[in-house]
């Protein structure tokens, strides 16, 4: 069952926190060479696709529902 609005953000948050973290402990390395940043990166990624994905699903379905009622009320 995917996750709600609230506990997404939340994730959010902790992983962008913990990405700040690593690049602050780079010491002026390139980021996109250390595997923990590449690793702490595609979290804050997925759980942004993961946010981007529950909001379309929502919005297409508060568009279909005035539609369902219209069908069931026929």
């Amino acid at each position: 069952m995917p996750l709600k609005q609230d506990a997404l953000q939340l994730q959010l948050d902790r992983a962008k926190t913990a990405l700040g973290d690593i690049e602050k402990s780079l010491d002026g390395k390139i980021p996109k060479k250390q595997a923990m940043w590449r690793k702490a990166n595609a979290r804050v990624r997925q759980i942004e696709d993961r946010l981007k994905s529950r909001s379309l699903l929502v919005a297409g379905r508060d568009e279909a529902a005035p539609a369902e009622a219209e069908a069931a009320a026929e």
